[in-house]
């Protein structure tokens, strides 16, 4: 799954909607049975959000 984020994913996407990807198949992947889809949909659109507000703005660090 890295793998597919790292080479597919980042290169052909803006960094935010790969990261969102990632970190929602991962989740989907991951979850536990009694958790809801729609949870990790938010969880991962705030994460997404946030991580790419904190390296861009707060650490100035450039995105793919």
């Amino acid at each position: 799954l890295i793998a597919i984020y790292v080479f597919i994913l980042i290169g052909n996407l803006p960094f935010y909607i790969s990261t969102f990807i990632f970190l929602f198949v991962n989740m989907i992947l991951f979850r536990e049975r009694d958790f809801a889809v729609w949870k990790l949909l938010i969880i991962s659109i705030i994460f997404s959000v946030l991580i790419s507000f904190m390296f861009s703005k707060v650490a100035n660090i450039p995105l793919p």
